[in-house]
């Protein structure tokens, strides 16, 4: 099988991601929506960069600085708008529920109103990436640099 290269000009996306037919990928506080005959188009709704992006039930959700996490269809509509006062630097699809980590240490569970829950609230530390298996969720911290491991009924791990 040939690899299909496709040539992205003028940017360094921060994250990448495939729904369907499409590729998305974050061009600062822009997403960019590239069909597979190279054919782009441009969202527009985040007004600081774009840091982290994931999809449920078709839908891409971002997330970033701004503290905002969009919900997009595919033609480049927002379909909803979560704020918050603070950077959301990860986001990820848990059996079709939405959660997020930012830069004041909270792990967040969104129901299908968009009203959070705050799962950890780790004082004052960045949680810069948030992963789950095997009902574990795993994440990092930068302040200390520490990779922690969270059951689901919150029993706490550091390794």
């Amino acid at each position: 099988m040939a690899l299909k290269k496709l040539q992205v000009i003028n940017t360094h996306p921060y994250c990448i991601i495939s729904i369907k037919n499409y590729i998305y990928y974050s061009n600062y506080e822009l997403i960019v929506q590239r069909d597979l005959k190279g054919n782009t188009k441009t969202f527009h709704g985040h007004t600081e960069r774009i840091l982290c992006f994931a999809v449920i039930d078709d839908y891409l959700y971002s997330s970033g600085y701004d503290g905002q996490i969009i919900k997009w269809n595919q033609d480049g509509s927002i379909l909803s708008i979560i704020y918050s006062r603070e950077s959301i630097y990860n986001i990820i699809n848990i059996n079709n529920v939405l959660y997020s980590s930012n830069n004041k240490g909270h792990i967040q569970k969104y129901n299908e109103h968009n009203t959070k829950t705050i799962l950890l609230n780790i004082e004052e530390q960045s949680i810069d990436c948030l992963t789950f298996n095997n009902d574990l969720y795993y994440f990092y911290t930068t302040d200390p640099c520490t990779m922690n491991i969270i059951s689901v009924f919150y029993t706490s791990v550091k390794i």
